[in-house]
């Protein structure tokens, strides 16, 4: 992924996996961590931003070993698994990020979350947020009404959809948000 001309090696990926470790990204977007393998965790290098909900389930990590990469404030709550965290860029650009999970895809939850996205996040920088994750939302399915309305907020947004193709049989839920 580029962003003004700066290349991004980005991972995202339900903590269940076990290969993880063979691959080299920059950044590093995990859902379900709530019991996620302590090996994963510590094969990963860097700044690491968890988020864990209450209940045993869930959550997420956004993670970075990129030196250049620096959180500027504190992250800001978009739903019980789901922060996004503003970031300096190489010191003079910044990106919005977040490891998304949006545990059970209902119209509600999902047009909540996206509310909570508008609400924090001034409308100047939506060029700038990056949401890579389980979305719980199958986006092969052109007639469901969950489908059909985030369609509706992104193109609002200006936010276009990086397909990552079938991640259950024929089901398209884990994908990546952007400008």
């Amino acid at each position: 992924m580029r962003t003004n001309e700066i290349e991004l090696n980005l991972l995202s990926w339900n903590s269940k996996a076990m290969f993880i470790h063979e691959i080299d990204p920059d950044v590093t977007f995990l859902q379900e961590i709530w019991e996620p393998k302590q090996m994963i965790i510590d094969l990963i290098q860097g700044l690491k931003i968890k988020n864990l909900r209450g209940d045993g389930y869930g959550g997420t990590l956004l993670a970075s070993k990129l030196p250049n990469l620096n959180p500027t404030s504190n992250s800001i709550k978009l739903n019980d698994d789901t922060v996004i965290t503003k970031f300096v860029l190489a010191g003079n650009r910044f990106l919005w990020l977040s490891s998304l999970y949006i545990n059970h895809g209902t119209k509600k939850n999902v047009l909540n979350t996206m509310a909570e996205l508008q609400r924090h996040i001034p409308e100047s920088d939506w060029p700038y947020i990056i949401l890579a994750g389980d979305w719980n939302v199958n986006l092969n399915d052109k007639d469901n009404k969950i489908t059909e309305a985030l369609n509706y907020v992104w193109k609002s947004m200006n936010l276009n959809i990086i397909r990552c193709g079938n991640s259950r049989i024929e089901r398209e839920i884990d994908f990546v948000v952007w400008e």
